[in-house]
């Protein structure tokens, strides 16, 4: 494993950390110096969002940085797709936040479906292997948790 895959792993899983103590918070379902249940229900949500957001950034990043081994198609397809998680994230937002939660968890497996599909084919085989076995450990995770804390919130 390269420094870059070990940094990657790194970084990916400490990714985590925010939406595991987040949701165990609102699990306890215990009013504490944070206000209670329902603003730890939405700073979730928020960094949901966030983390949407930058899914979806990589797209671009990998559009830009291609630009010369990557058909017209292959790459507006990704600069499009790459404003989609951010958008939808955003209005998920608009939702009660249970719902808004459970959504997200979908927008989150979602973003890793089009990612196998459209991304990995535009990065390098060994990048491709770890990059998508990365997101979908990362992924799974992340859903269950925004799952559970929709039924909690």
């Amino acid at each position: 494993m390269t420094k870059t895959s070990k940094t990657m792993y790194l970084l990916g899983y400490a990714g985590v950390i925010p939406f595991l103590l987040l949701a165990v918070l609102v699990a306890r379902d215990q009013p504490s110096f944070f206000d209670s249940t329902i603003a730890l229900a939405v700073w979730l949500g928020i960094y949901a969002a966030v983390i949407l957001s930058f899914l979806g950034a990589i797209s671009w990043g990998v559009a830009l940085a291609n630009q010369a081994q990557l058909n017209t198609k292959q790459s507006n397809q990704l600069l499009y797709y790459g404003v989609v998680p951010s958008l939808l994230a955003w209005l998920s937002l608009l939702l009660p936040i249970n719902l808004a939660l459970a959504v997200m968890a979908g927008l989150i497996v979602l973003a890793y479906l089009v990612d196998l599909l459209l991304l990995a084919p535009c990065l390098p085989a060994t990048i491709s292997s770890q990059y998508i076995r990365l997101r979908f450990h990362l992924s799974i995770t992340v859903a269950t948790l925004l799952l559970l804390s929709s039924i909690f919130a």
